[in-house]
Parts: structure tokens; C-alpha cells; sequence
């Protein structure tokens, strides 16, 4: 009775995380969903063209910006889709032949854009997990932090659109979590292997974007400053008897050592390859990226170096220190995903010192800011939210009060590491970060954490003055998540601002003139240029934002099987209809299918897996009585056999040849006074209406000549405009 009784209290305590965690998403996924798919020019157009040339075969155009750890998550959810059919495209091949590629681009971009509402809200998870495994706070005090982490103005900011910058605060999260995760560890295997996932991930993030340097340096004094934490508490191994430290982490550091300057060297020697740039052309050399990497290295080689020479430097109470070395391997490791990407090994060779070289000596790293830019950064950070850095700096000082009056026992070797993340978070405030809110997730984040991981650390070693203390953070901490609800209830605006100013200006062409857009220009201007040069593009825009609605009609329309986005277009002069006979475009119809769906059935052909049972189908013009049958699929497609349902709200027409269509005339098809026109321009095709009255299963056997589906959606609903064309005459 009482398991009973504890197991339904665990269940009551559980629910209001999933409540909130769910609203969380909500948030995410609505505000996500709220925008076209041209939203952000720059990174939406950029991250598209590089997918598309790594699907391609060909190296991405661009280096750093989008970076690596981008390109390889979207990488293999793009792969999974394509083979899922969820996405139409692959490479640029498929863009190629596509009827109309503006609509498989916007497919395209909005699948990469769903992510980003995933990614926010699994980094708040991360974050929120990782205080809670090294805390184990009461679950009200876990409640808000993940209310507070959850609802930060930059997060709601960035899961409107794709930015590098998620991206990198994401794989950091994940390090953050892995290294939380190691700490707690009793098992050598499963804590070592954590460790090396962390790095990883650290090395994910920096290889997204170099900007996140100050969070990758982040995660060592964080894991230590935890490890430390535990040992106080003596919930880790590491004060066990036989759990010394070896040489083995000596022999490790000269083999991450060894295997990072080696890969330092060949990029640097590497010259880089004409189909790939960066933002810069100048001479590449050596950076205040490289320089600082060059140093801190030097710490971390030294510190080994004299562990293994000096015992007491080599003790369990200084084994975190060593492990860090098991986060540098992992460091390392992520350099070699590069591997994971192309079957052709020295193409992925190329990427991986591509990427190295645009890392470490890209020229736009040398130029640094000057002390007053940095310092009116700085300003202005506070000024937009001087909320934040107050409680951060208001925690900082309780720390610090109650060490020295010690009140807060803890530990001075623990103090060191709070401080360094301290120095850390302010330093990539000032260094690593513009005043604009595409930035301010690298200054929101990284300051909010560190002040509700102090708090916690507070809460954890606090022994006098307890309410007080108590009372102060509470109160701190709730005018800044005032002032963050504030904040996001305007998002919306802010995200329309920005969309206003970065909204597509270019859907063909070029953005920055790079080999991606040449090669996606060049399909472009195939498909549309005539149209452009003839105001003919208005309707191309149109149906491309109205693809989602366009998948689920011609989903609909042919059962069980999987929309290809490629198959689809549109009526209106001089559109593609045929996948496989680009020189045939419309040169004529009635103006009442201006703008129908056109669908070249070649795709639902290859597909088709199911029909109705003949007894369900009823055979009056409403549907006969009300039944509904349990089972009306069939499951045993014919050959040749081409099912087609209809809806009241659409009027679904087959265009076939005057020949064919004595062939397919029946109960259910019934000719009408309407056809389409096309030309190769040599000859010229008409097409003639039939138009589906019901549930049709069309032997396209009898079909000699090409044909295509039209769908018409009757505005208002059960109008059909056809009515006005006469039944064409019987032979």
C-alpha cells in the first residue's frame, strides 16, 4: 500500500514537468510555424545550397558560416527524410528535374527550419537535466529552473528561423550534459565514454561556428568545478582506494598532442580549394584563434607533463584535471566525422582540412576590435537587459561574501573554478558577441546558466543566515524571469523586424555570389528566367507557399502513396507539366484553372499499394447511403491500375489526348468542353478535360499518348466552376 501510495506521488510530481514542457514546445514549434519559408535569406539560402552540393557529391561553398556541425546534423536527417519520402530532394539532380523547383526549395528550407524548435527546446532539457543530476534540487526549485531556462527571449528568437548559433549553444548543451553525466558516474567505461562524447560535442560546436570558442573553454572548468563539488560530497569514485591516476593520461595528452598540431599543420599547409570559401579572401595566416588555441594547449601539455613527474600533482584528489584529457580526445574525434559525410574518402579528407584551415587561419579571425568597441559592446549588453547581468553579478557576490565570512562552505579549489567560468562568461560577452539579437543567445544563455548554477551552489553549501540567502535569491530570481516573460511576449515583433530587413531578396540567384548558387542559379534560370522576364513569376512564388496544402490534396487524391514534391506544379503560361518532357509547356487554357495543382502522375504509378473494394464504393452522386464500411482497402493493386479518389471540395480533371479519351469515358468520367495546350516549340499537344465524378480506378494501359491530373478547388466549397463548360459531345 504504501509503494502504491509513492508511486502516485512520483507520478503527481512528474506531471507538472511534463505540462510545462509541453507548453514549452508549443511555444517553440507555433512561433516556428508562423513565418514563410523565405524567411531569412542569408542563412536559409546558404544552408540549402550547401546541403544541396554535399548531397550532390560536390564540397559546400561556404565554410564557418554555416559551419560543419550545421551541415553533418541536417546531413543525416536530410538523408533519413529523402529515404522516408517525407522530402522530394536530394541533390541537385533532383532540383534539376523537378516541374517546379521553387516548390521542392521551399519544401526544402522548411524541413531544416523544424528543426530549430527541436533544437531549443532539447538544449533547455539538457541544460535543466545537467543542474539536476549534480543538484538533485527539491522538484519546485527544478520546476522553475526549468521554467526559467525554458522561457529566454533568445531561445523563443531562434526557433523562428536556422542560425548557426543554435546550433553550437545545442552540441554545447549536449557537452554540458555528458560531462554533468560523468561526474555521477561509478562506472570507469560508461563515465570515460561520456567524456569523450562531450568533447564531441564541444568540438561540434566550435566547428559550427568559431564564435562559440569562449563555450567550448567553458565545459573543462565546468566538469572539474562538479567533480570537485561531488568528492565534497563523496558521490563519485574518485576518493576510492585503489582509483589512482596512471600514466596512461601522460601517454593520452602526447597522442591528442601529436594528433592536433599534425592536423593543425596540413591545414595550414592545405591549400584550399577554388569550390570553397569563407567570408574573406585575404591571405590566410595565423589567427587570435589559432594563437589562443596555440596557448592554452601549452597549459594543458605542461600541466601533464609535470603530473607525471610530480607525485603530488598526480593524486585522485587532481584526477579531474586529468580527465580532460578524455574530453581533448573527443575534441579531436569530431574533426574525424568529417569521414561519416562522403563515400569518397579524399573528398572527405578535402572537407575535414578545408574546414580546419577556415577554422584556425581564416583571415577574418586576425583583425581584433578595439578596447572601446569592446567596452561599448559591453555597454550596451547591459543596457538591454541590465537584469541579467545584475543577478548574475549579485549571486557572484554571495558567493563570494559567504566564503569569506564562511557562511558557504566550500571548498577554495571549487572557488577557482567558479570564477573561471565567471571570467569565461564575461569575456565572451565582450569579445564574442555584436549587439544584436541574432547574438544574444551567446550572452543570454551562457549567463543565466552560470547564475542558476552559482544559486544552486549556494543552496548546496549554504550552512548559516539560510533564509535570508534564501529569500534574496528567490526574489533576484524572480524580477529576472519577470523581466524575461517581458521580453518574450515581444519576440514576435522582434522576429517580424528582422523579417522585414532579411527576408529573401534574391529566390533565384545569388546572395554572395559563390559556387553553390552558381550551380543552384543555373537551374533556376532554366526553369524561370522567361517567366521573370515576362511577369510570369507571381504564381511560381504562390504555389510555392502553398506546397504543404498542395502535398496533402495530391496525397489525398492518390491513396497510399508518397507525395514527391518534384511531380507537382501548377496551370499558367509557360510551366513544366512532365518531369520527363521539359520542352513541353503550357501555351493555353481557360482562365478558371489559372493556378490549379497540376500533377504528373508518374510518381503515384510506382507507388500505388492499394484500392477500394468494389461493394464500398457507392454508385449515386452523393454517395448513397450513410455507411461507412470498417475496411475498404483492398490491399491488392492492380498493374497498370491507376486508383483516384475525389472530395467534394476540389474537382479532380484528367487532361488525355483526343485519342484516349473514347478509351477512358464512363460512368465516372465524363468528357467536358475544356482542354490545355502545350508546345516543345516545334509542335503543339492539346489536351482535353475529363472530369472524375467519383472514386476511379484508371487503367492507364489504354493511355497511348502523355496525360496529366489538374485539381481545382472550388471557392465557395461544392461550387464547381465547371458546371459552366457544356458536356462535350460523344463521337
Amino acid at each position: 500500500m504504501q509503494r502504491h501510495h509513492d508511486d502516485s506521488n512520483k507520478a503527481l510530481i512528474i506531471l507538472p514537468f511534463v505540462i510545462v514542457s509541453i507548453i514549452l514546445f508549443f511555444c517553440y514549434y507555433s512561433i516556428n510555424r508562423s513565418y514563410p519559408f523565405y524567411f531569412i535569406w542569408d542563412m536559409d539560402h546558404q544552408v540549402l545550397l550547401d546541403l544541396l552540393q554535399v548531397n550532390s557529391s560536390m564540397l559546400p561553398s561556404n565554410l564557418t558560416h554555416p559551419g560543419f556541425g550545421i551541415k553533418f546534423l541536417l546531413y543525416f536527417t536530410h538523408k533519413t527524410a529523402y529515404a522516408l519520402k517525407y522530402i522530394s530532394v536530394s541533390g541537385f539532380k533532383d532540383l534539376y528535374e523537378s516541374i517546379s523547383p521553387l516548390v521542392c526549395v521551399a519544401e526544402l528550407t522548411d524541413f531544416y527550419r523544424r528543426h530549430s524548435p527541436v533544437l531549443v527546446f532539447l538544449t533547455v532539457l539538457f541544460l535543466w537535466s545537467s543542474l539536476n543530476i549534480i543538484f538533485k534540487p527539491k522538484w519546485l526549485i527544478s520546476l522553475f529552473v526549468l521554467i526559467f531556462l525554458g522561457f529566454q527571449e533568445s531561445l523563443l528568437y531562434h526557433s523562428s528561423m536556422i542560425r548557426s548559433e543554435l546550433y553550437c549553444v545545442f552540441y554545447w548543451s549536449c557537452a554540458v550534459f555528458f560531462t554533468s553525466y560523468a561526474t555521477k558516474q561509478h562506472n570507469s567505461l560508461r563515465r570515460n565514454t561520456s567524456l569523450i562524447l562531450a568533447g564531441i560535442f564541444i568540438g561540434l560546436s566550435l566547428l559550427t561556428k568559431v564564435q562559440a570558442i569562449m563555450y567550448i573553454f567553458f565545459v573543462a572548468p565546468f566538469f572539474v568545478s562538479n567533480q570537485f563539488y561531488c568528492t565534497k560530497s563523496k558521490d563519485t569514485e574518485m576518493l576510492t582506494i585503489n582509483n589512482k591516476p596512471s600514466a596512461h593520461y601522460f601517454y593520452l595528452c602526447v597522442v591528442n598532442t601529436a594528433v592536433f598540431f599534425l592536423l593543425m599543420f596540413m591545414g595550414f599547409i592545405f591549400k584550399m580549394p577554388n569550390a570553397v570559401e569563407t567570408l574573406n579572401q585575404q591571405p590566410y595566416g595565423f589567427t587570435k584563434v589559432s594563437l589562443v588555441f596555440i596557448a592554452i594547449w601549452g597549459f594543458y601539455l605542461l600541466y601533464n607533463l609535470l603530473a607525471f613527474y610530480i607525485p603530488k600533482l598526480n593524486t585522485p584528489e587532481r584526477k579531474p584535471l586529468l580527465l580532460i584529457n578524455l574530453i581533448v580526445t573527443g575534441f579531436i574525434c569530431s574533426f574525424l566525422l568529417h569521414f561519416l559525410i562522403y563515400s569518397d574518402t579524399s573528398l572527405s579528407f578535402n572537407y575535414l582540412l578545408s574546414d580546419t584551415k577556415a577554422l584556425f587561419f581564416n583571415p577574418q579571425q586576425i583583425m581584433a576590435n578595439s578596447h572601446m568597441v569592446n567596452l561599448t559592446k559591453l555597454t550596451e549588453q547591459i543596457v538591454y537587459n541590465p537584469f541579467l547581468f545584475a543577478v548574475n553579478a549579485a549571486v557572484t557576490a554571495v558567493l563570494a561574501l559567504g566564503y569569506l565570512m564562511k557562511f558557504i562552505e566550500i571548498q577554495k579549489r571549487q572557488i577557482v573554478m567558479l570564477f573561471l567560468l565567471l571570467a569565461l562568461t564575461y569575456t565572451n560577452t565582450v569579445f564574442a558577441t555584436r549587439f544584436m539579437l541574432r547574438d544574444y543567445l551567446w550572452v543570454e544563455i551562457m549567463v543565466n546558466f552560470v547564475s542558476i548554477y552559482l544559486a544552486l551552489i549556494i543552496m548546496s553549501n549554504i550552512k548559516k543566515h539560510i533564509k535570508p540567502v534564501l529569500f534574496f535569491l528567490i526574489v533576484i530570481f524572480l524580477i529576472l524571469f519577470t523581466k524575461n516573460i517581458y521580453q518574450c511576449v515581444k519576440v514576435p515583433v522582434r522576429i517580424n523586424a528582422n523579417y522585414g530587413q532579411y527576408g529573401w531578396k534574391v529566390m533565384l540567384g545569388h546572395v554572395y555570389n559563390r559556387i553553390g548558387e552558381k550551380n543552384y542559379a543555373a537551374i533556376m534560370d532554366l526553369h524561370y528566367l522567361i517567366k521573370t522576364k515576362n511577369n510570369h513569376f507571381s504564381y511560381d512564388i504562390q504555389n510555392a507557399l502553398n506546397y504543404e496544402d498542395n502535398k496533402r490534396i495530391a496525397a489525398f487524391i492518390f491513396p497510399c502513396s508518397k507525395v514527391n514534391t518534384r511531380y507537382l506544379g501548377f496551370v499558367a503560361q509557360m510551366e513544366h507539366v512532365w518531369r520527363d518532357s521539359f520542352d513541353y509547356i503550357i501555351i493555353g487554357f481557360p482562365e478558371v484553372l489559372k493556378n490549379a495543382l497540376t500533377i504528373d502522375p508518374a510518381f503515384a504509378l510506382s507507388q500505388t499499394t492499394c484500392r477500394l473494394k468494389p461493394d464500398t464504393v457507392s454508385i449515386d452522386e452523393f454517395g448513397g447511403p450513410l455507411v461507412e464500411y470498417q475496411d475498404k482497402i483492398n490491399g491488392k493493386p492492380k498493374a497498370g491500375i491507376l486508383p483516384v479518389f475525389v472530395r467534394r471540395d476540389l474537382d479532380v480533371i484528367l487532361f488525355v489526348h483526343k485519342e484516349d479519351e473514347a478509351a477512358l469515358t464512363g460512368i465516372n468520367l465524363v468528357p467536358i468542353n475544356i482542354k490545355i495546350v502545350l508546345s516543345d516549340g516545334k509542335n503543339q499537344l492539346e489536351l482535353h478535360g475529363l472530369e472524375i465524378k467519383k472514386y476511379s480506378e484508371i487503367d492507364v494501359s489504354k493511355i497511348k499518348y502523355k496525360y496529366l491530373f489538374v485539381i481545382k478547388e472550388l471557392y465557395p466549397y461544392n461550387y464547381s466552376p465547371l458546371k459552366m463548360f457544356p458536356k462535350a459531345d460523344k463521337d
